[in-house]
């Protein structure tokens, strides 16, 4: 009973996502900072040292300043650095997860357009916000 109320409280307190049958529980501050501007992607995604070089270039992070207060910016990066790398994730020259060996690899099967722009999840995974990216959330799928 209380392994059932405290898991019923850690899905109302912070947003979910999903990849199979994992489900990654994300911080509320992660997600108003970081989700403010993109997917606030979970941070098994990359290895801890792609999210190292990120968060020590927010004056210019892919473009946008999205620097953070010294206190957000350190809770943030417990959240990160307290995270199992997800097992197909592996750091890439320009830090982006949409230029992961995996993330090209599924998005190939996937078939998706030539065109898409992979930063726009919710283009094909119509339930990303809500942290589902399984099947039944894709704009394809029957």
């Amino acid at each position: 009973m209380k392994n059932t109320l405290l898991v019923a409280l850690m899905l109302v307190s912070a947003p979910v996502f999903a990849d199979g049958d994992k489900n990654y529980v994300l911080p509320k501050v992660y997600v108003a900072e970081c989700g403010s501007c993109h997917v606030a992607y979970p941070g098994e995604l990359l290895p801890k040292e792609s999210w190292k070089a990120i968060n020590s270039k927010l004056k210019n992070h892919f473009g946008s300043d999205a620097t953070l207060d010294e206190k957000t910016l350190l809770e943030i990066n417990k959240y990160l650095m307290n995270t199992n790398t997800y097992r197909k994730a592996e750091g890439t020259k320009d830090n982006r997860i949409t230029s992961a060996r995996w993330f090209i690899k599924e998005h190939r099967e996937a078939n998706a357009p030539a065109k898409t722009n992979f930063a726009n999840c919710m283009a094909c995974h119509t339930q990303s916000e809500t942290g589902n990216y399984s099947l039944a959330g894709y704009k394809g799928h029957r």
